[in-house]
């Protein structure tokens, strides 16, 4: 009988191991119209590194999650920023480096800008050191005020 059972089984399976992986001329996002809406992946991610960031909506639609941590919404995804902009070209290596950032985020423009919003300047340089944009700005997840671990300060951090 568990032979049976174990046939039957290799019997289900082997259509579905026979089976493409890609329909040819189906594009990946077209999956559902044949499947539902099922957990339906593409075989593989569609080419991205010369993709601008707002594009990712074409295929990551309401119903089709982002696996990254970069959220639709993100500013600089508005903007049309690439990850390349941030992290250079070819597969990104940790955190982008707060000299990426003030390609685009002059310090000293931040400096002036946020100078009499604050009883202490978060740009300027604090306890003889000059900021990491990294400690306060996280681009794939929530920033925050970094300055709270030792100050109480009120101020949201964008």
């Amino acid at each position: 009988m568990k032979l049976v059972s174990i046939l039957l089984s290799l019997g289900m399976l082997l259509p579905l191991a026979a089976a493409p992986k890609r329909q040819p001329g189906v594009a990946a996002t077209q999956c559902a119209t044949c499947h539902g809406k099922e957990k339906v992946l593409p075989a593989g991610h569609a080419e991205i590194r010369k993709a601008k960031a707002g594009s990712c909506g074409d295929c990551h639609t309401g119903e089709t999650a982002l696996r990254a941590k970069l959220p639709l919404s993100h500013r600089h995804a508005l903007a049309g920023v690439t990850c390349a902009d941030c992290h250079g070209k070819g597969r990104p290596e940790g955190k982008a480096k707060p000299e990426a950032c003030v390609r685009c985020h002059e310090m000293d423009a931040l400096v002036a800008r946020t100078a009499q919003a604050k009883d202490h300047n978060p740009h300027a340089d604090q306890h003889g050191y000059a900021a990491n944009c990294n400690l306060c700005h996280h681009q794939h997840k929530p920033s925050k005020n970094y300055c709270l671990t030792c100050h109480s300060y009120n101020w949201p951090v964008p």
